[in-house]
């Protein structure tokens, strides 16, 4: 952290913060914790429901002093905030399938293939619809495809955080890409046509 400020607005008070993120680090943008209780397996298909949506009862989200604000399943699906009537909205952007990465909780080294796997790839998507939608994000509920390897996806004991894809997957969605993407040691980071922009780059 290199710098925080203090807004003051009326009844609500809010922290802005600067960071600085780890060399080689490449995503800033939301996550969310599944717990074995939450999860039920399928195939390759997991099935999510009862997450907490009461943004205050999450964790990763920044609350907000309304039962509306977000939790951290509604950063995955295309919902903003809207202050001036208090309620939760739809972006303007495609919700369709989101690649994701899940990685199982408090693993420092990535098994990424066959027996012991730790971590996933796939793509999460509402609850009867490949479009996460209002709805699921007021009852807490999603599905997530995996990719690969599935038998070794633990909806039993298991606890998982998932976060959106790289940033140059063939698959990222425009909502994705709201979200800032921090470069490598040169600063920059490189789009699929190999074309580079300085650092933190906001599309939204």
């Amino acid at each position: 952290m290199t710098g925080v400020t203090t807004i003051i607005n009326k009844s609500k008070i809010a922290l802005d913060l600067s960071l600085r993120l780890a060399p080689a680090a490449k995503a800033i943008g939301p996550s969310l914790r599944l717990e074995a209780a939450n999860m039920r397996k399928t195939g390759a298909v997991i099935t999510v429901a009862g997450l907490a949506t009461d943004p205050a009862n999450n964790v990763f989200q920044n609350p907000l002093n309304s039962p509306n604000g977000l939790t951290d399943l509604a950063y995955f699906g295309c919902i903003d905030y809207n202050p001036a009537t208090d309620t939760r909205k739809l972006r303007d952007c495609s919700c369709t399938k989101y690649p994701v990465v899940i990685v199982e909780e408090n693993t420092t080294t990535w098994d990424i293939a066959g027996a012991g796997r730790n971590m996933f790839t796939g793509y999460l998507r509402g609850h009867t619809t490949d479009t996460l939608v209002l709805d699921d994000v007021s009852n807490g509920r999603c599905r997530i495809d995996i990719d690969a390897d599935e038998a070794e996806f633990n909806a039993v004991t298991g606890i998982y955080i998932v976060y959106f894809c790289d940033w140059d997957h063939a698959s990222i969605q425009p909502c994705q890409q709201v979200y800032g993407w921090l470069g490598d040691e040169d600063g920059m980071i490189a789009n699929n046509d190999g074309d580079k922009s300085r650092c933190i780059s906001w599309s939204g």
